[in-house]
């Protein structure tokens, strides 16, 4: 077990026993109290969602509009439609001229074309050709395959390109 999920547990621990201590020894209206133990409970619930975002989980936010691809992995939804698929993009950010300090793990949507797009980018990367990512949103009428209807959707398009050999110095 991780020694700072230890120390959280702990500290909510400590933080639940002062709430019943002020529950049963204080003379504070039940208004007030169950004012108290509301905002507790937020804090619980708003500290989960904190937390899944500090220890790395796959985030649904959109991608960074440039970034630097470590790896991908792509995960087909299955035939019974029981489990979506999902593509899961390594990635660091890309700020000016350098890339950020930690790559992050952003989840897409499955699609059939953003497949073939991160396929052909991990076999570039596996063949030691860096691949560079850049976002784009392409708003496109699409038809529905069930309904047969058409829609506007927007899209998250991607397009991936090897990385430029960098420019030594002159001497």
């Amino acid at each position: 077990m991780n020694e700072i999920l230890l120390v959280l547990i702990i500290a909510y621990v400590f933080i639940a026993a002062l709430l019943v201590l002020s529950m049963i020894y204080s003379e504070f209206d039940w208004k007030v109290k169950v004012v108290l133990a509301l905002v507790v409970m937020a804090f619980y619930y708003a500290s989960y969602y904190a937390w899944s975002e500090a220890q790395g989980w796959p985030t649904n936010k959109q991608p960074p509009n440039r970034f630097i691809l470590h790896h991908a992995l792509i995960v087909e939804p299955d035939q019974e439609g029981e489990r979506d698929g999902q593509i899961l993009l390594w990635v660091s950010d890309i700020k000016g001229q350098e890339m950020a300090d930690t790559p992050r793990v952003y989840k897409l949507e499955y699609t059939k074309t953003m497949h073939a797009k991160v396929q052909k980018a991990l076999s570039k990367l596996k063949g030691g050709k860096a691949q560079v990512g850049a976002l784009g949103n392409n708003k496109r009428k699409f038809q529905s395959e069930l309904s047969g209807s058409t829609a506007n959707e927007e899209k998250t398009m991607i397009v991936f390109s090897d990385l430029p050999d960098l420019a030594l110095p002159e001497k």
